[in-house]
């Protein structure tokens, strides 16, 4: 077995939060829910896809047995809620023409 090196040199061991926990507690708590909104939807416009939490709308109560979850609330992705963010939107084109749009297909 190799034996273990001694070092003279004097390794750091990190930098700890130079920030008070309760600040930032303070500062979570402070934001309202549109607040939180609002910076999700910023992130999502930017091409980010960050988790949304919604209502359940497969929530089954305790006597319908194991057909879903019984959890009030899920998260979901951005994406899978409000779609891409880079797709292109007119206030008057038909779904038919916005779909045609996103997939390529030109009708004649």
């Amino acid at each position: 077995m190799a034996k273990k090196r001694l070092r003279n040199k004097y390794t750091s061991k990190g930098q700890g939060s130079n920030i008070n926990p309760n600040l930032v507690h303070a500062v979570r708590k402070d934001a309202t829910y549109l607040d939180v909104i609002v910076t999700k939807t910023i992130s999502w416009k930017k091409g980010q896809n960050p988790w949304v939490t919604v209502e359940n709308p497969e929530r089954v109560s305790q006597d319908q047995g194991d057909r879903g979850s019984n959890k009030p609330y899920i998260k979901i992705r951005a994406n899978d809620l409000w779609g891409d963010p880079r797709r292109k939107f007119s206030m008057g084109a038909k779904k038919e023409d916005v779909k045609n749009e996103a997939t390529g297909i030109q009708q004649g």
